[in-house]
């Protein structure tokens, strides 16, 4: 099921004697990715080529240990002051780590209070999983917390995440977290206690938009195993081609991290500056890549509609749950922007 590259080094790890009657716990338990898998049910993937033809490493589609490439998660936990690479579990996108951490922690007897923003995937799970929706994110007597930090599509900060405990998780997607325009330090949520689950991915902040590696990052061992667990159940996690493109990726993490801040702050500033000539309101955001803004009294309702038949696309706040205002992409083309506004306006 997953390959291994190398001889067994060490002893059984502790436990592994204990009955297990589930094939996806027994390899997430005790598979080591420097072992040689004598049970997988796949073919070798370079035997598999050279019989077919194929140069070694063209078809190198193996499977990934449970909870991922370790190089990757050691990657990613340097981002975190506090978590290790064994606290964080890998997944095919932000999206699917949202879905299986809202059914780690979600039970038909939770009371989830979801922040406007969170994406679909997490409410989607959650509603299924029986959950009671409440859309106060400070809700009293919520077991689940889940909100957006920066918030979405407002791109503010929360420099004070809600407490949580051990009757009560918090999950923050963090999605947009390393794009952070003002100067205050924002802890990230794993760092912050072992009942709080960052959600991650490379999409927004790396401006790679197409590579699906996400993350769930937690220091309760218990969330860990749950998570894993799930994604395991949904996916069985990323492919090894996938990992070799996070890795390539992140070769160059921090310069890249740096143009795509350089490229969204000019573009802002030209973004706010139609803005305000079209008489729009809005906050500028604090970190993120949209802006939440507001048209000038007076201006049709259906705005959204109005510019879809002429062309451009604009997503209304009222998705979100505040209708009257719509969500700006910061890296909107100026010229395109200019356009559609003063038509309007």
């Amino acid at each position: 099921m997953h390959s291994g590259v190398m001889s067994a080094r060490g002893g059984w790890p502790p436990g592994a004697r204990e009955p297990l009657h589930d094939v996806l716990e027994y390899y997430t338990r005790y598979f080591r990715d420097d072992i040689v898998d004598l049970s997988s049910s796949s073919p070798h993937p370079t035997r598999f080529a050279t019989r077919c033809g194929i140069a070694a490493g063209e078809d190198d589609a193996t499977f990934v240990p449970p909870r991922g490439a370790r190089e990757v998660r050691e990657r990613i936990a340097a981002r975190y002051r506090r978590a290790s690479a064994d606290d964080i579990v890998l997944a095919n996108g932000a999206s699917e780590a949202l879905v299986a951490a809202a059914n780690a922690v979600v039970s038909n007897c939770s009371t989830v209070a979801v922040e406007r923003g969170v994406y679909p995937s997490f409410i989607e799970a959650a509603r299924r999983n029986g959950a009671e929706l409440s859309g106060a994110a400070g809700a009293p007597g919520a077991t689940v917390i889940a909100l957006c930090n920066p918030t979405v599509p407002g791109g503010q900060l929360h420099r004070r995440l809600p407490r949580a405990g051990t009757r009560r998780t918090v999950v923050v997607d963090e999605s947009h977290l390393d794009i952070v325009y003002s100067s205050c330090t924002v802890d990230r949520a794993a760092d912050v206690s072992p009942a709080h689950v960052s959600i991650g991915g490379f999409s927004k902040s790396l401006g790679y938009g197409g590579l699906r590696i996400g993350w769930a990052v937690t220091r309760s061992p218990r969330l860990v195993h749950s998570i894993d667990r799930q994604v395991q159940l949904l996916s069985g996690g990323p492919a090894s081609p996938a990992i070799e493109a996070a890795l390539s990726a992140t070769d160059g993490m921090r310069e890249r991290a740096d143009l795509i801040h350089a490229v969204v702050r000019e573009n802002a500033a030209r973004v706010y500056r139609e803005l305000d000539a079209c008489g729009w309101t809005y906050r500028p955001a604090e970190a993120g890549l949209t802006v939440e803004a507001t048209p000038p009294p007076g201006t049709p309702g259906g705005l959204d509609r109005v510019l879809y038949a002429r062309g451009y696309f604009l997503v209304p706040c009222s998705v979100y749950g505040t209708a009257g205002s719509y969500r700006i992409s910061l890296l909107a083309p100026v010229h395109h922007l200019r356009q559609a506004l003063k038509g309007v306006s």
